[in-house]
């Protein structure tokens, strides 16, 4: 919860928006704009969420990556490397994994590099 708290307090006017069900905050997601044509989107979420519905959020997560991707030209961001699901949820969202990294952040774990090309 106060990795939550935190994202919503250094938004910065990003789009950022926030996931409840029954009165209780299950994640927030959002684009941070990096430059006028390039945005960095990302997604925090509890497991209950993904795990109570997984065709609906699948669904909806292309949906709202639409809708998020209007205003760009290209998305990137990175993903840690050792959370396959994550990884193939990125890869079927139409993302490509661009780079891998050994040693990337401040735990110098292993994270991949993920973009898309939203030239329409």
């Amino acid at each position: 919860m106060l990795a939550l708290i935190a994202l919503y307090s250094l938004h910065n006017g990003d789009d950022i928006y926030t996931i409840e069900w029954k009165d209780h905050v299950h994640g927030m997601f959002g684009v941070h704009r990096i430059d006028s044509d390039i945005g960095s989107p990302w997604f925090l979420s509890s497991e209950r969420l993904i795990d109570s519905n997984k065709r609906m959020f699948v669904k909806e997560s292309k949906r709202w990556l639409r809708r998020l991707s209007a205003d760009y030209k290209l998305f990137e961001n990175f993903i840690l490397a050792e959370n396959e699901v994550h990884v193939r949820w990125i890869v079927h969202m139409g993302f490509k994994l661009v780079e891998y990294r050994e040693h990337y952040g401040a735990a110098k774990v292993p994270f991949w590099r993920f973009q898309m090309r939203l030239d329409r």
